[in-house]
This record gives structure tokens, C-alpha cells and sequence, in this order.
């Protein structure tokens, strides 16, 4: 017996993110999304847990609760964000959001 894929993407409630879990359920994936809304879909292979990945706890969390709820196969780190500035105006707490927001989630998961 086939073992069933299972994907969790951070940021798949909108976007990006919605086209890819889509793509990934229409192939025969089962889909979390890790957003801090759900998505404004839904299908029966479709789960979501709700944290802002910008809390180390949170994402903590949502780890554990997914991998006490799923065999995750693949992880597709999609979530993002943009804070409009040049480079010399970025603060240190600018530059540790964005790390932790592209950083830390993969290493949880």
C-alpha cells in the first residue's frame, strides 16, 4: 500500500499559497495550511492550524500539534512578507522577523 502524501504550507490560506495547496489536493495530497487566518476554502483532504509564525512559541505549537495529527511528507515553506525598507533604514527587530518568519518554521516542522 502507497503511503498517503501529506503536505503542510505555511501561508496556505491566500495567495500563493492557496494555488499551491489547491494544486497539491487536486494530486491527491492531503494539505495543512499553518496561517494565522484559515483559508477561505475548503476541501476533505484540507486542514488548518491557525499561528503567526512570527511567534517562536506558536510555531512550536503548531508543530505538534501537525505531527500529532499527521505523517507529514512534504513541507513547503510559503508564507512571507514584505516591510517596505531600504535596507539602511531596516531595524535589528525588521531583519529578526524576517528570520524567524523564513527560518524558523522549516526547522520546527
Amino acid at each position: 500500500m502507497d503511503k498517503e502524501l501529506t503536505a503542510v504550507i505555511t501561508g496556505g490560506n491566500k495567495g500563493i499559497g492557496a494555488d499551491l495547496a489547491r494544486t497539491m489536493l487536486d494530486a491527491g495530497y492531503r494539505v495543512v495550511s499553518v496561517a494565522r487566518r484559515a483559508p477561505e476554502f475548503s476541501h476533505e483532504r484540507l486542514s488548518s492550524v491557525e499561528a503567526d509564525l512570527l511567534d517562536d512559541a506558536a510555531v512550536s505549537a503548531a508543530a505538534a500539534e501537525i505531527a500529532g495529527r499527521h505523517d507529514v511528507t512534504h513541507f513547503v515553506q510559503n508564507a512571507g512578507l514584505i516591510w517596505p525598507n531600504l535596507i539602511e533604514d531596516a531595524s535589528a527587530e525588521d531583519i529578526t522577523g524576517l528570520a524567524q518568519l523564513h527560518l524558523a518554521p522549516p526547522s520546527r516542522f
